[in-house]
């Protein structure tokens, strides 16, 4: 008799590979919106103006009892963190708070520094407040006019302390507000402004 063959074994059929669920990816946290106030003009992380001040940064809207009463208020962020200030936003108008320049009005500025200095009050104390009243007003153009005035009416003996302190102010004022207009460094447009004053920018 031959010998009798083992029998062939049949092959296991592998399982099918189970297609395995991504895992859902973590929610990104939803971004926190902007409070809403009433009559507000500027949003927060604007550049701003305040007058007497300069350029400022809005770093809250808040609503706030202060007075007895439920108010809106900006807190303006001045020089770095250097000055804080908050002002209703029922009275932004009211106090002359306003955007930055834009970088035509930069040009006016250098123009109107390059120019003669206007006639003046003699009396230094009279000439003095009416300077005084133009840089409140929060106008940059008026205040390239102190600035010019000032620095131009002779050498700065002549000046006296009060008004040495108003030419101080009124170039900081624009130093700092042209540079945020321009996006330029504070050492340059200070040196572009002092050109303008003595007629040497080109």
């Amino acid at each position: 008799m031959s010998a009798k063959k083992p029998a062939a074994k049949k092959a296991k059929a592998k399982p099918h590979p189970v297609a395995r669920k991504a895992a859902p990816s973590a929610a990104k946290p939803a971004k926190k919106a902007q409070p809403r106030a009433a009559g507000a003009r500027f949003k927060v992380g604007s550049m701003v103006v305040y007058p007497f001040h300069g350029v400022g940064v809005i770093r809250s809207l808040d609503k706030l009892n202060v007075t007895g009463e439920e108010k809106w208020y900006y807190t303006l962020d001045f020089r770095n963190g250097e000055l804080t200030v908050k002002l209703p936003v029922d009275q932004q108008d009211e106090r002359g708070m306003r955007h930055v320049i834009g970088r035509a009005d930069v040009q006016k500025i250098f123009g109107t520094l390059r120019k003669k200095p206007t006639t003046e009050e003699t009396d230094w104390k009279i000439r003095y407040n009416l300077y005084l009243e133009k840089l409140k007003s929060g106008d940059i153009h008026e205040t390239a006019k102190v600035a010019r005035n000032l620095a131009k009416r002779g050498p700065e003996g002549e000046l006296s302390m009060s008004e040495k302190r108003l030419l101080e102010a009124s170039m900081q004022l624009l130093i700092h507000e042209i540079a945020s207009a321009s996006n330029e460094p504070i050492e340059k447009v200070e040196s572009e402004i002092n050109k303008c004053l003595r007629g040497t920018r080109s």
